[in-house]
């Protein structure tokens, strides 16, 4: 087995690449606010309940020392990690279950062995602090007011869609939080608690026809979270994202 990776959804495999050494298991810093106060022994620590990004990195060997040479990769794989731009769904063999938002900044440079007939380099990614939980990428349909578990220690943020029966708006209520919606658009209403932004089905922007009674975006805390809704709203459809550290 030569380990796979996936990056912005094409297998590292793809190119017969070879992990030479996988990341580090590590969890990520948690970010704190730090106050010194003269007099005082010690420092006021503040913790927040957010956590800092984290670095994984592969060292990978690519070519086959036959048919294809480092050079003749090494410029499909630099166009495969160069090019996205932004955050992309990073996954590996190695924490099967789980996958990553990920940026990739560079450099890339490749070390030739053999003649040029290999080349290793190492690939360090720029992570979110989440590691999803795959099964967190089913959306779950409700037709009726219903509890969802959330059965890890963190609240997650979800996406939302919400169907319409008939033109006009309605109100949905994600544990703590209630949407008040003053127009339901007919190809669905989604609103990204992660993202902060609500769009339809277009992907036009729709934060003006939503208000929440608590001015945050909702989360699924720790336990159950009750999810019922009124109105014009025919069906929600809930995308988890549960997360671990």
């Amino acid at each position: 087995m030569r380990g796979v990776f996936s990056w912005n959804g094409v297998r590292s495999d793809a190119f017969g690449i070879d992990i030479i050494e996988y990341p580090k298991d590590s969890r990520p810093k948690r970010k704190i606010d730090r106050y010194s106060v003269p007099g005082r022994n010690g420092d006021i620590i503040l913790a927040q309940n957010a956590w800092e990004n984290t670095e994984r990195t592969y060292s990978i060997r690519i070519g086959d020392g036959d048919k294809h040479s480092a050079s003749d990769l090494a410029g499909e794989v630099a166009q495969w990690i160069c090019a996205p731009n932004g955050y992309c769904e990073l996954w590996d063999d190695f924490d099967q279950g789980y996958y990553r938002m990920a940026c990739f900044t560079g450099p890339f440079d490749i070390e030739a062995l053999l003649m040029g007939r290999y080349g290793e380099t190492v690939i360090s990614f720029d992570c979110k602090p989440q590691r999803y939980i795959v099964s967190g990428k089913t959306p779950i349909e409700i037709e009726s007011r219903k509890t969802i578990r959330n059965q890890t220690a963190y609240a997650a943020r979800p996406l939302i869609r919400i169907d319409r029966s008939a033109s006009g708006g309605g109100g949905v209520t994600i544990g703590g939080t209630e949407f008040t919606i003053d127009s339901i658009p007919a190809e669905g209403l989604y609103i990204d608690c992660e993202e902060m932004e609500c769009y339809d089905g277009a992907g036009n922007r729709q934060n003006g026809v939503v208000k929440s009674s608590s001015s945050e975006f909702a989360t699924l805390e720790p336990g159950d979270n009750v999810i019922e809704f009124s109105g014009k709203v025919k069906k929600v459809t809930i995308t988890p994202r549960w997360f671990g550290i």
